[in-house]
């Protein structure tokens, strides 16, 4: 019992250092490529922070089996090279019961990463959603910020001065581009003043006092309008609702027979038979021959691992786009992969095997 306390205690610390530092490299990859959106005014920057705390639950789902795999190699490796591996086996430590240590202390790990697959990630990517609907909800001028070239849609917008209730704009500068007329074909609006109004269903930006310019990109001439009132329009149907089988809660998803709930429930299944698959993968691999180094096992590990999961996301997407095929991709890649884990850890009693076969 002290010695399941000693590498309990090894592999769960170092398996919680690893976790906080993948998922912060996660959080601040994830927060520059919405740090970028919010900038360009694809995402409302108020959203910002907490689209990221949703998206927590989806990256812990995904760490924490990589975690424990990186976690043993590092712990295991450790004992082999200070020669503490020895003293165990000594004292009566056999890979089998190593491996069932390993298995009890990896039920903390599938536990979590059960919680967080089958009910904290649908809710986190639930709210995500609901965060993306309101998003489009906005109109361009609600995402506009002052004094701001803005990029929205087939829209180019620059407004000087807007009032804290943006219903006041001054100086407006709008860039339309007119598909229908041609590709390069623009309609630029300046404009004084404006004001937002909703009019049958339909949102317009209301100039005053402008200018109407059309014009083709590399051609010479055009037209010149000067109005005194001119509505543009914002925004005139209502906004699709954002859906995904990411979303659903597991137990909705298990009585979903179309193949995106399918494939989505093999892929929460299949995240969590990586943590036993991978925990009989890192054992073998954690062993260290004299005057290797202590992470030496590293490299070929992570290789193995990134390979399994890199098949599960390529074949996740594959699956959506060959129905027929739902039923067995994801779980037999898993299969694959035990059978490796399998192959791995008794290669010794296999290589005996055959030579007394001989």
């Amino acid at each position: 019992m002290i010695l399941f306390r000693y590498i309990a205690k090894q592999l769960l610390s170092v398996w919680i250092t690893i976790s906080s530092v993948l998922l912060m490299i996660l959080m601040f990859s994830r927060f520059i490529e919405y740090l970028n959106k919010a900038i360009s005014g694809g995402i409302k920057p108020s959203f910002l922070f907490i689209i990221i705390l949703c998206r927590i639950t989806d990256f812990l789902g995904i760490i924490f089996p990589f975690a424990f795999f990186l976690s043993i190699l590092v712990v295991y490796g450790r004992l082999y090279e200070e020669h503490e591996m020895v003293i165990l086996q000594s004292c009566g430590i056999s890979p089998a019961k190593l491996l069932r240590y390993t298995y009890s202390i990896g039920l903390v790990v599938l536990l979590l990463t059960g919680l967080f697959n089958f009910w904290l990630t649908p809710l986190g990517m639930e709210k995500t959603l609901q965060l993306l609907n309101l998003q489009k909800s906005f109109t361009a001028t609600e995402m506009i910020q002052q004094g701001k070239f803005e990029s929205i849609g087939n829209n180019v917008y620059f407004i000087k001065k807007i009032n804290k209730d943006k219903n006041y704009l001054k100086d407006i500068f709008v860039a339309h581009k007119n598909p229908a007329k041609g590709e390069n074909n623009i309609s630029v609006f300046i404009a004084k003043k404006g004001v937002i109004k909703n009019e049958n269903n339909s949102r317009y930006l209301v100039l005053n006092n402008g200018y109407r310019y059309d014009v083709t990109a590399g051609q010479f001439g055009g037209n010149i309008t000067q109005y005194d009132d001119y509505g543009v329009l914002i925004q005139s149907k209502p906004v699709e609702t954002i859906t995904s089988e990411a979303a659903l809660p597991s137990s909705e998803l298990f009585k979903m027979t179309s193949p995106e709930a399918i494939v989505e429930w093999q892929w929460r299944i299949s995240l969590l038979l990586m943590v036993p698959i991978s925990i009989l993968i890192a054992l073998p691999l954690s062993g260290i021959r004299p005057r290797q180094g202590r992470y030496s096992n590293l490299p070929p590990g992570v290789l193995i691992y990134l390979i399994y999961l890199a098949m599960l996301m390529t074949f996740k997407a594959f699956s959506l786009k060959r129905p027929e095929l739902k039923f067995s991709i994801l779980y037999s890649i898993d299969l694959f992969f035990a059978l490796l884990g399998c192959l791995l850890f008794f290669k010794d009693k296999l290589k005996k095997l055959v030579i007394a076969g001989r």
